[in-house]
């Protein structure tokens, strides 16, 4: 089989794919279906299944980690990215247990996985034109809700937020925290996607991450209206001061 011409191959590889979902920011299916296994038959049917797995990703700031430490991020395989759905993670909110102080401050937290973000994409191989789409989030904490109730805990959480009884958290990135961040050429379109109402981006750290993504052609930011509810807030979050 190995001898069949790659777009042949390729072929195959396509019909191995059962359960798909549409990405509208690429215009084209993204795979659901497991395909790790058929990349163990040989080095170039390696190649072929890392071209559609990594192709579409979900990742954590956890997942990165063991990507990195592994490394799994070769410039072969990031070249094939298209779709990045990164979800931020904060384990002061989401009943984890860690020995590291930091990561019970959000604010670090939120930094150092920028930094991590942005490096990791930085070093996506430069093309003629920038062609990856990048979602970030925020999950709603799950101590909001028993863990299996994902409905309830946003309607809980929201609740909340609106009622007054929580307040929310505006994550900012500190003063020269990207002395020593490269630019992103990769990324062509950034959309931030409305997920949890008490930990949120800040505008300006939004604005800051944006920056570095040089060659950007379109930002989509998804808002809610909780900050309503503080008056000063909202006038702190429109004048950044």
């Amino acid at each position: 089989m190995n001898r069949l011409p790659l777009e042949i191959l390729r072929n195959i590889a396509s019909y191995l794919v059962d359960e798909t979902r549409w990405v509208h920011e690429l215009n084209e299916q993204c795979p659901k279906t497991s395909l790790a296994l058929y990349a163990t038959i040989s080095r170039q049917w390696q190649d072929i299944i890392e071209a559609f797995t990594f192709r579409h990703l979900i990742v954590t700031a956890r997942k990165l980690t063991v990507a990195e430490t592994g490394h799994y991020l070769s410039r072969v395989r990031l070249s094939h990215i298209r779709y990045i759905w990164f979800d931020f993670e904060f384990p002061a909110h989401d009943l984890a247990v860690s020995t590291d102080a930091q990561d019970y401050d959000d604010q670090l937290v939120f930094a150092r996985t920028v930094k991590q973000l942005l490096g990791v994409l930085s070093q996506i191989p430069p093309r003629p034109r920038s062609v990856v789409c990048l979602e970030i989030f925020i999950s709603t904490p799950r101590k909001y809700c028993t863990p299996w109730h994902t409905s309830s805990r946003i309607s809980g959480e929201m609740d909340r937020v609106f009622s007054g009884s929580i307040r929310t958290e505006y994550l900012e990135l500190p003063l020269n925290w990207d002395l020593d961040v490269l630019h992103v050429p990769a990324i062509s379109y950034f959309r931030i996607e409305l997920g949890s109402r008490s930990i949120m981006f800040s505008p300006s750290s939004i604005n800051l991450i944006a920056a570095k993504m040089n060659r950007l052609d379109k930002v989509e930011w998804w808002l809610c209206d909780g900050e309503k509810v503080d008056m000063e807030l909202r006038v702190r979050q429109r004048t950044s001061e």
